[in-house]
């Protein structure tokens, strides 16, 4: 704890103490808080997605074929919404 009262917590990655704010909810620890901050999580997501892209988008493609019927009703959704989204968009 800080001077203003503010639970501070270290990160693993940046070594820097930052408030609990700056750290992803995580109901498995102890403080329920990831033990990354979000900066640092969202590094390494972006480092792990350019190293591993070919190996996420084949994932991605297979869960669109074995659940073919479920990312249709998907799609659809959030097609009829910006179409919904669009006409909204143009009324006076």
């Amino acid at each position: 704890m800080d001077q203003q009262g503010l639970i501070k917590k270290r990160c693993i990655v940046c070594n820097k103490l930052l408030p609990l704010e700056k750290f992803y909810k995580n109901k498995g620890n102890k403080d329920k808080r990831q033990n990354l901050c979000k900066d640092c999580d969202k590094e390494q997501s972006a480092n792990y997605y350019k190293k591993n892209s070919n190996k996420i988008i084949k994932r991605h493609w297979r869960w669109i074929e074995n659940n073919r019927e479920k990312h249709n009703q998907i799609a659809y959704r959030s097609s009829k919404k910006r179409k919904q989204e669009k006409k909204d968009e143009y009324k006076i």
